[in-house]
């Protein structure tokens, strides 16, 4: 959602600027404070070194075609945008990560990666609700027609 306003304000360069951005204060947190979050979550739920780089590389990637999915279908339907470049950016995470992170591993991620896509495909169509709410908030800047 954040993503998606930023790229109705300021275009599609200050929204991947925000993507890059929120990672690079994930990895502060995870380069100053590693022990913090290892506490945080039990052993058999931290991550291999291949799901942290197959995460990386999708969430770069998926934010990438968000912000450029958002700037190419702005227009004179308010909702087209912000649902597209969120459909796109989950669809892009889901087909990025999992094969990414598993293919190979003998687990079974092809239905995880269906149910986190159909996950995040429907977290796409609520997230219009406080997209429209915010609308008048956040207003486009000259040049990007009204949208």
């Amino acid at each position: 959602l954040l993503t998606q306003l930023t790229n109705r304000r300021y275009g599609p360069g200050y929204a991947f600027a925000q993507i890059m951005l929120s990672l690079a204060v994930c990895d502060v947190v995870v380069v100053v404070r590693p022990a913090g979050i290892v506490h945080m979550l039990p052993g058999a739920a931290l991550p291999n070194v291949r799901e942290v780089v197959a995460f990386v590389g999708a969430f770069i990637a998926a934010g990438y075609l968000s912000a450029v999915a958002f700037d190419i279908t702005r227009g004179p339907h308010w909702w087209r945008a912000p649902l597209i470049g969120s459909y796109v950016s989950s669809l892009g995470f889901a087909v990025l990560y999992y094969p990414l992170a598993y293919a190979g591993s003998g687990s079974s991620w092809f239905q995880h990666m269906t149910t986190h896509a159909g996950i995040l495909i429907a977290a796409s169509v609520l997230g219009l609700l406080p997209y429209w709410l915010l609308r008048p908030v956040v207003r486009p800047l000259p040049g990007f027609g009204g949208y």
